[in-house]
């Protein structure tokens, strides 16, 4: 994506990355999507998060299972 930062948030698990997704989404008024994930288990939410900057903030939140 040419122009845009991207920054990624890594959840324990999925219901907690989908929470947090819904929780920013709605504080920066938009509407967060499922994009494609190589895991079928942990899906990666995506939305446009203001920025003080020029460019555009993307923000992406997934998940991890298993133990570390």
């Amino acid at each position: 994506m040419k122009g845009h930062n991207i920054a990624l948030m890594v959840a324990e698990k999925p219901s907690v990355a989908k929470a947090i997704a819904q929780i920013l989404s709605k504080r920066a008024r938009q509407q967060f999507q499922m994009i494609e994930s190589k895991s079928m288990y942990n899906p990666v939410f995506q939305f446009e998060y203001p920025s003080a900057g020029k460019s555009k903030q993307i923000l992406r939140i997934t998940s991890v299972t298993g133990h570390f």
